[in-house]
């Protein structure tokens, strides 16, 4: 799983308006790059044969970030549209441009977390009182799909954790998965969100539990790239093992290089 850097919600407004600063910049220097030379021979509509693919992934690649960074309808598509024509046409952004932008960004960035946080109480509400659902003092639910050994040891929390599973958000988008990486995810329990510090030592290796953490028990009203501020998160975990850090690199025989840094 992604690693637990986070962007402050502050920041978000200072990211987005670099974005936006970047991107013209990178416009601007494509539009003044020189044109290799075509021989005369050669139609002129031959001349840049990717040229539509190219500004396509453009703009894929700009309203990718934007989508990131919790920015989807919210501007007009004809007022973007407008602005890239005209960066593409030499227009320096200005100090005026940059604040418009942070002022916005803002702006998204509280209404994002509002409308998250009023969802995942709505949600939290409701789920509670299905059949199977537990609830832990923190606001922590959860739903036990196999219930695992009896006798192997529950995770401490420097405890190196071995587990699969599953990240999504409350519409059901997958942000994370240790299945499509092709292995399971490895680190050390203190490391992961504070859902996961609080779900993961109930259980026993073997068993898979779906935890339903809501904001203040994941990455809260901070930003993290692929996951709205302010969002609850449903993820199926499977706890294969769990040891000792000095312990799993003596039965191993070298401490862990596998290069699966992630974690929730």
């Amino acid at each position: 799983m992604r690693t637990r850097a986070l962007v402050s919600q502050a920041l978000v407004p200072t990211v987005i308006s670099l974005i936006f600063t970047a991107t013209i910049a990178q416009a601007q220097s494509t539009l003044n790059a020189p044109v290799p030379k075509v021989s005369s021979t050669a139609p002129a509509d031959d001349a840049i044969p990717d040229a539509k693919e190219a500004g396509y992934s453009y703009g894929v690649n700009f309203g990718m970030q934007l989508y990131n960074l919790g920015i989807t309808d919210e501007i007009p598509m004809e007022a973007l549209v407008r602005g890239m024509r005209d960066g593409l046409a030499g227009k320096r952004t200005t100090a005026q441009d940059i604040e418009i932008v942070k002022h916005f960004a803002q702006e998204v960035s509280e209404r994002t977390v509002k409308r998250n946080h009023a969802a995942a109480n709505a949600f939290l509400d409701k789920n509670a009182k299905k059949s199977g659902i537990r609830k832990t003092a923190s606001g922590l639910q959860y739903e036990v799909l196999a219930p695992g050994g009896k006798k192997g040891p529950s995770p401490g929390a420097k405890d190196l954790v071995t587990v699969n599973y599953t990240g999504q958000l409350l519409d059901g988008t997958e942000f994370d998965s240790s299945y499509k990486k092709g292995q399971p995810a490895k680190f050390v329990l203190s490391d992961t969100i504070q859902g996961w510090q609080e779900a993961l030592p109930l259980m026993k290796p073997g068993a898979k539990w779906r935890l339903f953490v809501p904001p203040d028990l994941a990455y809260g009203d901070s930003f993290k790239q692929g996951i709205p501020e302010g969002s609850l998160l449903v993820f199926d975990v499977e706890l294969l093992s769990a040891a000792s850090p000095a312990t799993d690199q003596a039965s191993s025989g070298h401490p862990d290089h596998s290069g699966n840094s992630g974690r929730p």
